[in-house]
């Protein structure tokens, strides 16, 4: 929404109100003052984010600059600094690729949290898989389509896939873990980009917030149906990688690097595509359907999954 302030009212100051697209998770409110323009954000995903802390790491990435500025939090919100930038295309990120695996590697790189040390991914999987085993749908169809997911057998997957890997021998940072297009802005001379949107990051494994955004070129948080026929070739997978490492180091990464980081990037999407669809499970549970179809994603998430299941 947009609220612009209109005249009249001695004691009150009254605004106009007017949509804005974006967020599926949140409402978004931009707000224009005589002096400046701020978004006004209302928080969604009840029980899914820690707001305390997610707002608490938001201050500390606009105080170092890669988020837009902080105004100050409410109860169920927060106020920040409006960029008069324009929202990226998922068909468009190929196109800015270098950019943003630079962007991505200067966070990870320079960003460093206090408070935690330990990756986020195990602790929130093993989590939304306990909330999405207890979900019961009234509704027929989707209780009928929430048992194709298989969710009691994809269970036992969990901790087979946290012990396959090794965690020394994955590095860790301060990671985004949902760089979907829709998070990226644009500037209006389409030199520049920014970040935004960090409400589920967190410090987890850099090859995990590669393959995430590998993922995303497929879409779908607009239809719910992502199309793997977007996913990035290997050609421009490497492209990313080689980009992502010459900003992290500053030197024209080695084959050998490139190779190796893509190894760990490839064995993270399949945990990828089942974060996001037990997520989009306990979405469809506590948000509803009417507005995104939470489910239609999970099916699509999670057959993806047990598609590429070894």
């Amino acid at each position: 929404l947009s609220i612009e302030r209109v005249s009249g009212g001695n004691t009150n100051a009254l605004f106009k109100v007017e949509k804005v697209a974006g967020g599926i998770t949140n409402q978004l409110y931009k707000v224009n003052m005589p002096s400046e323009k701020v978004l006004v954000r209302i928080f969604g995903a009840a029980g899914m984010i820690d707001r305390d802390q997610e707002n608490a790491t938001y201050a500390a990435l606009a105080a170092k600059g890669y988020a837009p500025p902080y105004y100050g939090r409410f109860s169920n919100g927060r106020i920040e600094g409006w960029l008069d930038m324009r929202t990226m295309e998922t068909h468009e990120m190929g196109n800015y690729a270098t950019q943003i695996a630079e962007k991505l590697a200067k966070i990870h790189a320079n960003f460093v949290l206090d408070t935690e040390e330990v990756p986020s991914l195990w602790n929130q999987l093993n989590s939304w898989m306990k909330q999405a085993l207890a979900v019961v749908f009234q509704d027929n169809l989707e209780e009928s389509l929430l048992n194709e997911l298989q969710l009691e057998s994809i269970l036992s997957d969990l901790k087979s896939l946290q012990d396959s890997f090794n965690h020394e021998d994955y590095k860790t940072a301060f990671c985004h873990n949902d760089l979907l297009a829709a998070n990226i802005l644009v500037s209006s001379d389409e030199t520049d980009i920014q970040l935004i949107d960090f409400e589920y990051g967190g410090q987890n494994y850099i090859a995990f917030d590669i393959a995430n955004h590998f993922n995303e070129y497929a879409g779908g948080t607009d239809n719910g149906i992502p199309n793997y026929d977007w996913y990035p070739t290997f050609e421009k997978q490497q492209n990313f990688i080689r980009a992502y490492l010459k900003a992290s180091l500053d030197v024209d990464p080695t084959e050998k690097d490139v190779n190796k980081l893509h190894e760990e990037v490839e064995a993270f999407v399949l945990v990828n595509h089942l974060y996001w669809g037990l997520w989009a499970v306990n979405q469809a549970y506590t948000e509803g359907c009417s507005e995104f179809n939470y489910l239609l994603y999970a099916k699509h998430r999670i057959f993806q999954y047990l598609k590429l299941k070894p």
